[in-house]
């Protein structure tokens, strides 16, 4: 490699996928190699055919020295690639990568410049480290990543946490910062929804602590609830909803 760039070897040629060398380097963990190219003038911010850059590709096989020496070369940490429009930052969230989340939240990157952060962090849980994952979210709301964003019900990270019967990931949630109280409690009010469909009863009461209807909306919902009787959860909803409610068995289920 050094006898090439020594020859002015075409540093940033790239093959037929729009892959440079630095790109390569960055994906594989070759930090010497990366180093040497960047000082030969590699652009941090070259992309290939899917608008992938190195500091991405870095950061999705979870290589911390790298990213942060590309970080140093002036590599934009909030580049989108084309098809999923994630950062280095989703990327690693997904991945559970304590390490890098943490560089990049140190060097000041916005948690909320890719709004899919968090949802990343989330689905990332599917990839076995629960605990890698749960640090990482506790990182990125530390931050102020915004979880209650104004999404799509399926896109809000409260709601997936209780649909997936993520516990500490709802209570996590509900301490968080938010700007707007009322689209809170619309966050909270789906939540309790997925939650009591499918019978997360830990979940359900944590929600409830948190859900504040107006005197209208407390009826309106017990009779939701009613129609779809949730099981177990229907008994836990019902002193919420409708305090003076006999049980089934005709006892108040607040006494």
């Amino acid at each position: 490699m050094s006898l090439l760039l020594a020859s002015d070897a075409e540093v940033d040629l790239a093959d037929a996928e729009g892959w440079t060398p630095l790109m390569t380097a960055s994906e594989q963990g070759h930090d010497e190699v990366v180093a040497l190219l960047l000082e030969h003038g590699a652009d941090p911010n070259a992309r290939d055919n899917n608008e992938f850059t190195a500091i991405m590709q870095a950061a999705i096989d979870g290589h911390p020295d790298i990213v942060a020496r590309l970080l140093n070369a002036g590599a934009d940490p909030n580049a989108q690639n084309e098809t999923e429009n994630l950062t280095a930052i989703s990327w690693e969230a997904e991945n559970g990568n304590a390490d890098v989340v943490k560089l990049l939240l140190e060097r000041g990157i916005d948690p909320n410049v890719d709004d899919r952060t968090l949802l990343s962090a989330l689905y990332g849980f599917k990839r076995g480290d629960i605990s890698g994952s749960h640090a990482v979210m506790e990182m990125l709301v530390s931050h102020c990543a915004d979880v209650f964003m104004n999404g799509w019900t399926d896109e809000r990270p409260l709601v997936i946490a209780a649909e997936k019967g993520r516990y500490l990931s709802v209570e996590l949630f509900l301490e968080a910062s938010y700007s707007s109280a009322s689209v809170r409690q619309e966050h909270i009010w789906d939540a309790i929804t997925v939650a009591a469909e499918h019978g997360e009863d830990a979940i359900l009461a944590s929600l409830m602590k948190h859900c504040e209807p107006d005197e209208t909306a407390k009826q309106t919902p017990w009779e939701w609830v009613k129609e779809y009787r949730f099981g177990d959860s229907y008994e836990l909803l019902r002193p919420d909803f409708e305090p003076d409610e006999k049980s089934d068995n005709g006892s108040n289920k607040s006494d």
